[in-house]
């Protein structure tokens, strides 16, 4: 018991620490006031499946669990750079500056779907198509409603918190393992 105490406040502490505010900085768009929940909830996370597994391999030999942990830190670092970048391009591709240059612009998030009111405006004008602040300015920042539904734009934000937390859970455990894999081979 004493040891798999340890081994949890070990990993929590190492998690914590690495990252300080790194993690708030890539954090999930404006809008969402739960940024460092998601950060806490994603850390705990990995540190209970990070306690776990390093606690099932206490039950292997020194040599396995050399193995396994640096098994484990390289598949852990595939998966976050794949939820990494696509995370990172998504967040690229759905929020925008408004107004576009200035220092007073606020950053919004755009749904992957349109209103019929946004539709129309687009057709007047295609060059407006993908272009976020460009199609705010033309309906108004007060009418952002009338581009994309509320409803979306709140799916749009669940889904890039699942990829970001996704993302941290799987760039803690490459940490972690990492970690643990080089001072097993230190022995």
């Amino acid at each position: 018991m004493k040891a798999a105490l340890l081994i949890l406040i070990e990993g929590a502490t190492m998690l914590f620490a690495s990252f300080g505010g790194f993690l708030s900085v890539v954090a999930p768009p404006p809008g969402s006031n739960d940024t460092i929940s998601a950060v806490g909830l994603a850390s705990f996370v990995a540190v209970i499946i990070f306690a776990v597994i390093k606690l099932l391999l206490t039950l292997c030999s020194e040599k396995i669990m050399r193995n396994v942990t640096i098994s484990l830190a390289t598949v852990s670092g595939i998966f976050f750079v794949c939820f990494g970048t696509n995370y990172l391009y998504e967040i690229d591709r759905s929020t925008f500056r408004f107004p576009e240059h200035g220092n007073d612009s606020e950053i919004f998030l755009a749904a992957d779907t349109l209103t019929e009111d946004a539709q129309t405006i687009i057709k007047a004008d295609p060059k407006l198509e993908g272009a976020h602040a460009a199609l705010l300015a033309k309906a108004g920042v007060d009418q952002i409603h009338t581009i994309w539904p509320p409803n979306a734009v709140v799916e749009k934000r669940s889904a890039l918190t699942i990829k970001y937390l996704f993302m941290v859970i799987t760039l803690s455990l490459c940490l972690g393992f990492s970690i643990e894999g080089l001072a097993l081979s230190k022995k």
